[in-house]
């Protein structure tokens, strides 16, 4: 639940325990995670109905490859940027 999450991550950083760097970091991996397995659920399906389902595999696939290659690539900047900037 989001709201667990925002309140276990508040109480968190208020006791120092975490900073908002750590959690910021934390949220874009969850997300690098997550996404994949939300677009296997979403696009798989729309993707095969318009294409024969190998073609619609390696699209989905090929799609989510290059976005979570993003997400690598902007949470390795974010840490990069945290880390020489703190």
């Amino acid at each position: 639940d989001d709201e667990n999450f925002h309140q276990a991550a508040r109480m968190l950083r208020s006791h120092g325990m975490v900073t908002s760097s750590q959690i910021l970091l934390a949220m874009l991996v969850a997300s690098a995670i997550g996404n994949p397995i939300r677009a296997l659920r979403r696009n798989l399906p729309s993707a095969m109905g318009i294409f024969p389902t190998r073609d619609a595999l390696t699209i989905v696939v090929v799609m989510q490859l290059s976005r979570m290659i993003g997400a690598i690539l902007l949470i390795a900047l974010t840490g990069l940027f945290i880390h020489y900037t703190h």
